[in-house]
């Protein structure tokens, strides 16, 4: 899976991996990677594609209770 850095004030990195469904977002403030499950290609090109990320991530997978768990 291929993670980029988006211009945020809130996200170091973002990625999906297709083939399991997962968003993984890097915390800029804690350094922890949270992995929404399900999120399928469409959505979360949306969100990586958006002028603002962290937004479009509250917008697109966060409000709609997407599984959700922090990565060890």
């Amino acid at each position: 899976m291929k993670m980029s850095s988006p211009h945020s004030a809130v996200i170091s990195s973002i990625g999906h991996d297709e083939k399991t469904g997962e968003l993984h977002v890097v915390w800029k403030n804690t350094g922890k990677t949270s992995v929404y499950s399900n999120v399928s290609p469409s959505t979360a090109k949306t969100v990586m594609n958006s002028w603002s990320v962290h937004s479009a991530l509250i917008e697109h997978v966060k409000t709609k209770n997407y599984p959700h768990r922090y990565k060890e």
